[in-house]
């Protein structure tokens, strides 16, 4: 069944490869390579900016953003990994030390609100980003210390 389900997503993407420019120029509606280059892309659960409110973490009285009380970030760690784990969200004054099989979720304390967030493992800078008052984030950190991250963006 899931063969059958990427053979049809793979069908209907091909006739769109040929809507590029492979000149680099503008076509109608789409970003010239050297633009799409230098915007970071996030991979996101749902579409961002939806014309009505989504049931995930966005009631009327604050959507489009996030509501007091959603998941900000959540951070866990597999078990196996014997490094060291530090992660310093800038919306709080306190960095965490999280140990393999544990996770550590902040939740938004007003509507709207935004965090930078910092992963250093092993003293080294794993992973920094901001997060936006219409996005959540989820990092997951594997055994071997490879970070994987996850965003909703309402």
């Amino acid at each position: 069944m899931n063969r059958r389900q990427f053979l049809a997503v793979s069908a209907l993407s091909i006739p769109l490869s040929g809507c590029l420019d492979t000149e680099g120029g503008d076509t109608a509606g789409t970003n010239s390579p050297t633009e799409a280059a230098t915007e970071p892309v996030r991979a996101t659960t749902s579409e961002t900016k939806t014309e009505t409110p989504p049931t995930d973490g966005a009631t009327p009285a604050c959507w489009p953003s996030m509501c007091e009380g959603t998941k900000l970030v959540e951070v866990s760690v597999a078990h196996g990994f014997s490094g060291e784990l530090v992660f310093q969200p800038g919306c709080r004054d306190e960095a965490v030390s999280i140990q393999s099989g544990k996770s550590v979720q902040i939740d938004r304390k007003a509507d709207a609100e935004t965090c930078e967030v910092r992963l250093s493992i092993n003293g080294e800078r794993a992973f920094t980003e901001k997060i936006e008052e219409y996005e959540s984030l989820t990092l997951r950190i594997d055994a071997n210390g490879n970070v994987e991250s996850t965003w909703v963006a309402l």
